[in-house]
C-alpha cells in the first residue's frame, strides 16, 4: 500500500510528537516472553533511524497503530 502525502504528514507529526528521532534504538530493560515486538524504521532526507520496543505503550504504540490502521490489517493488537 502506498501512503498519501496526507497520511505521511500525519505519521510524521506522530513521530515528531513522540520524540522518535531522539529515542534510543533498543530498551533491553523491557523484554518479555508474552507480548509483541514493534519496530519502526524511518528515513527522512539524510537521516535514518530505527526504534525497537517490546509491547509498547504511549505515543510509540500510537505510531504503530496508525500504520496498522492504514494497512487495513485485521489482527489483534497487543
Amino acid at each position: 500500500m502506498e501512503l498519501t502525502s496526507t497520511d505521511w504528514r500525519n505519521f510524521e507529526e506522530l513521530l515528531i510528537s513522540c520524540g522518535y528521532w531522539k529515542m534510543t534504538p533498543y530498551d533491553i530493560r523491557k523484554l518479555g516472553f508474552d507480548g509483541s515486538q514493534w519496530i519502526i524504521e524511518a528515513s527522512f532526507e539524510d537521516k535514518y533511524w530505527m526504534v525497537d520496543r517490546w509491547s509498547p505503550k504511549g505515543c510509540f504504540k500510537e505510531c504503530g497503530e496508525y500504520l496498522i490502521k492504514l494497512s487495513g490489517l485485521q489482527e489483534d493488537i497487543y
